[in-house]
C-alpha cells in the first residue's frame, strides 16, 4: 500500500518527511482499528482449534483508545468552518483512505458507535467522505460490496472456508451479485 501511495501521490508532501511519517502513523492506526474490532465478538479465535482463547474487552478498550486518539488528531486539523476531511494536509492521503475504510467498517457493524463515544470530528470526517461525489458514484456502482464480518474479524481469515465469509451486513445489490458470477 505504501508503494502504491508513493506512486499515486497519496503519501503526503513530497518534500516533507514529517507529513509522510504522519500519513504512515494514521495508516497504521487504521489497521489497528480494524484489528481491535474483533472485540465486538467477545474474544479471539486465532488459535487453539477455533475456540475462544482471550476475552474481548481488551480489544474494545484498545479500539476506544484508538478511535479517541484519531478524533483528537483530527481535531488539530479543523479548518475555518469547523469541518475537516483530511488527517494530514489538505489533500487525500493513504492515511485518510485507511481511516475512512476502518471507520465505515466500524459504523457498518456498530451503527452510531462513534457518536456514542462523542468522536464528533470522526463522525464529520466519515460524513464528508460518504457525501463526496467519488464515494456516491462507487456506492451506486455494481463494484460496491457491503461490509461483511470478514472485513473486521481477522480470525475468519485464518480459516480456509467459513459461512460468514459470504455474510453481508446489508444486502448485496442484484447487479453486484450478477457481475461476480
Amino acid at each position: 500500500m505504501r508503494h502504491l501511495a508513493r506512486h499515486l501521490d497519496l503519501i503526503g508532501e513530497e518534500d516533507d518527511p514529517s507529513s509522510q511519517a504522519d500519513v504512515d502513523q494514521i495508516w497504521e492506526l487504521s489497521l489497528q482499528v480494524l484489528d481491535n474490532m474483533q472485540g465486538f465478538r467477545g474474544g479471539s479465535t486465532s488459535s487453539d482449534e477455533g475456540r475462544f482463547v482471550k476475552p474481548g474487552w481488551w480489544s474494545l478498550k484498545r479500539l476506544e483508545d484508538n478511535v479517541r486518539g484519531a478524533d483528537k488528531w483530527l481535531a488539530k486539523t479543523v479548518i475555518e468552518d469547523g469541518k475537516t476531511s483530511h488527517f494530514i494536509g489538505d489533500a487525500l492521503t493513504l492515511g485518510d483512505i485507511g481511516m475512512f475504510h476502518s471507520l465505515t467498517m466500524l459504523e457498518s457493524s456498530q451503527p452510531g458507535w462513534l457518536a456514542r463515544l462523542r468522536c464528533n470530528h470522526l463522525v464529520e470526517f466519515v460524513r464528508a467522505h460518504e457525501s463526496s461525489t467519488w464515494f456516491q458514484e462507487y456506492r451506486a456502482s455494481p463494484r460496491y460490496l457491503p461490509a461483511c464480518p470478514i472485513d473486521y474479524d481477522f480470525n475468519l481469515l485464518h480459516v480456509d472456508w467459513h459461512p460468514r465469509h459470504y455474510e453481508y451486513l446489508t444486502p448485496m445489490k442484484e447487479e453486484t451479485f450478477n457481475s461476480h458470477k
